[in-house]
């Protein structure tokens, strides 16, 4: 991307990810996140996900979305997605819980929606790694139940 390229066939292909802030410096801890739904519960949801990162420090970081378009939960799915920190607060190392939250898409073209359970199913297990050092760390909770608009809490393992 620049950074110390003498000549094009030193390039890497692959998939880069440039994620800023919203105010000055516009520095970002860049994480991934792994969460796979469980085959417990035999429905589909489709909502937003949003995703807190708490330090040993105490503080915590904003509500980071997940994804900014709805997605669709399926029951035994792994999905991975893309989200920034605050850059000042410590990498990895420093994160002591992660917390989730969710909310369901309503929409008027699927009139049958409030039928479903609004309920996700996440296997007690979740893996964030920061992606300037591809160390996972593996996060637990004990129950995987996550209602809508409820919060989940992962602790460091």
């Amino acid at each position: 991307m620049g950074l110390n390229l003498r000549n094009k066939s030193e390039a890497q292909r692959g998939n880069y990810y440039l994620l800023t802030g919203s105010s000055a410096p516009y520095c970002v801890q860049t994480f991934r996140i792994e969460l796979t739904f469980s085959s417990v519960a035999k429905t589909t949801e489709r909502g937003y996900l949003k995703v807190q990162l708490q330090y040993e420090s105490g503080e915590e970081g904003g509500w980071e979305p997940l994804n900014p378009e709805a997605l669709d939960f399926r029951a035994g799915e792994k999905i991975f997605l893309v989200f920034a920190g605050a850059w000042n607060l410590g990498g990895l190392e420093k994160v002591k819980a992660v917390k989730l939250t969710w909310t369901f898409d309503y929409s008027w073209r699927r009139p049958f929606d409030w039928l479903r359970s609004h309920e996700l199913h996440i296997e007690l297990t979740i893996q964030l790694e920061e992606l300037s050092n591809r160390n996972p760390a593996q996060f637990r909770t004990a129950d995987g139940k996550l209602d809508e608009k409820d919060t989940a809490v992962f602790a460091r393992v």
